[in-house]
């Protein structure tokens, strides 16, 4: 939430460590026609820490565009979708 506000310019930067992730983030912010900031609670920290780490993993290219994912959120987990039966009827 911090980093939020501080990109929308709703709260100043306090802490001088945490200025190149803003002014990095309000760089990147630029590229995008339409961006939205959605701050996630604890108990979905999870989801943003995974989407977290495969952004850090993506090499961008600057002038090119990069096409939007969709995210489907199942209500089970995932191990739950990806059983398979076995010729005597139990998972493998």
């Amino acid at each position: 939430m911090l980093t939020i506000c501080q990109v929308k310019g709703e709260w100043q930067i306090k802490d001088d460590k945490l200025r190149p992730y803003q002014e990095y983030l309000s760089k990147l912010a630029k590229e995008f026609d339409k961006i939205k900031f959605t701050y996630m609670g604890r108990d979905k920290n999870q989801f943003a820490d995974v989407l977290a780490i495969l952004a850090s993993m993506t090499k961008i290219d600057y002038g090119n565009r990069v096409q939007p994912i969709s995210i489907e959120v199942r209500n089970s987990s995932t191990y739950c979708c990806s059983i398979e039966g076995e010729v005597d009827g139990y998972p493998l």
